[in-house]
């Protein structure tokens, strides 16, 4: 056990779970369910499906790009999931006709499908598990919203050693930038001090750096270029542990 209460944040795409065989699992779930849903139709599920996905990160480009406000993201992200699935019915030909809003089934079905997906890295459960053993707070810090995450994280199976699914919608912030993580560990009353970032990503990790936090953890494969002074790097989630309990015990 550690010595002091400690805050993990970390990334969920290509820091717990693969992002590209994530996507596929998904894609290949929601063209089973859709059918089902949606009856009808011209043309292939699949590449409708592709299409709404391609023209929803489009967007979320466009709407969070360098110079725009980072705040809005609840209502952005309720109003995206429902034109990402009126986006693959107009490919196919179709038009809603449900009990349910386009942003309700879009969300339903976004469940349904992460739940029946697995693309966590190997050794994430175990690293976890040995994490929450030790008694290491896990949050999520993620771009992806906090539904997505539970559902992913469910259908990983790794859910219950984590917490807060941060998620920009739980704090209304795009994480393009500082004031995500000052937002995310305010709202769970997180000392900076006793905060810990990983991610794959090191602008996500210069920008905590940024929003005050020093324990900062990079998982890379490329070792081409030396880490930024301040930022520990690690091959693999097997030696996340062991370097946790090492900064906080010091």
């Amino acid at each position: 056990m550690i010595s002091k209460e400690v805050f993990l944040f970390t990334d969920f795409d290509d820091t717990l779970s693969c992002q590209a065989d994530l996507t596929e699992e998904y894609i290949k779930e929601l063209c089973q369910l859709l059918p089902r849903e949606i009856a009808g139709g011209d043309g292939d599920w699949e590449r409708a499906v592709r299409r709404g996905l391609s023209n929803s990160l489009n967007r979320y480009k466009e709407r969070y790009n360098e110079n725009a406000s980072l705040t809005g993201y609840r209502e952005w992200i309720k109003e995206e999931r429902a034109r990402a699935l009126l986006d693959a019915c107009k490919v196919m030909n179709l038009s809603l006709k449900t009990s349910e809003t386009p942003s309700e089934l879009a969300s339903r079905l976004q469940f349904e499908a992460l739940t029946a997906c697995n693309a966590a890295f190997p050794e994430a459960y175990d690293t976890l598990q040995r994490l929450f053993e030790m008694g290491v707070r896990i949050q999520l810090a993620s771009s992806q919203e906090s539904d997505y995450l539970l559902a992913a994280l469910i259908g990983a199976g790794i859910e219950s050693f984590t917490e807060s699914k941060f998620g920009p919608d739980l704090v209304d912030c795009a994480k393009e930038g500082p004031e995500f993580y000052r937002r995310i560990t305010s709202a769970i009353g997180a000392n900076p001090s006793d905060s810990i970032v990983l991610d794959d990503q090191l602008r996500c990790l210069l920008w905590a750096k940024e929003a005050g936090i020093e324990n900062l953890i990079w998982l890379r494969n490329d070792t081409s270029n030396s880490a930024p002074e301040g930022i520990r790097t690690i091959r693999s989630l097997h030696e996340l542990p062991d370097i946790i309990g090492n900064m906080m015990n010091q």
